[in-house]
Order: C-alpha cells, then sequence, then structure tokens
C-alpha cells in the first residue's frame, strides 16, 4: 500500500509561547502513524516575537519541515 502525501503548511505570527509544542504534536502524530509521506513548512508571516528563531531551530532538528 502506498503512503498518502500530505504537505502542510503552517503560518505563524507571533506563535513563540505556542509554535514548539504545536509542532511537536504533529510531528509525533505524523510519525507515529507511518501512513503519510508528509513534510512541513512553517511560513513566518513577520513576527516581532522570538517566532522566527523557534521555527529554525525546529527545521534543523527535522529533516522533513523547513522554515519560510
Amino acid at each position: 500500500m502506498s503512503k498518502v502525501t500530505v504537505d502542510i503548511v503552517l503560518p505563524i505570527l507571533n506563535e513563540e509561547r505556542t509554535l514548539e509544542g504545536n509542532t511537536r504534536v504533529l510531528l509525533k502524530k505524523l510519525i507515529s502513524d507511518g501512513t503519510y509521506d508528509w513534510s512541513i513548512s512553517i511560513v513566518d508571516n513577520g513576527s516581532t516575537d522570538g517566532s522566527w528563531d523557534i521555527a529554525r531551530r525546529i527545521a534543523r532538528s527535522e529533516l522533513k519541515v523547513r522554515a519560510i
């Protein structure tokens, strides 16, 4: 059975407090399910807090995540 391809675009704006936790929950679900060929693009829409730094850190630690 072939895997379903899922490309997730996650727009963020000043999500410093919730970004890492919410992204980790999403990653855990995608990885544990195993039926998806997935990627996540975290798109910063001009955050003025530390969201961009968190997005880049997540992208560096997860090969299928990129920060834009």
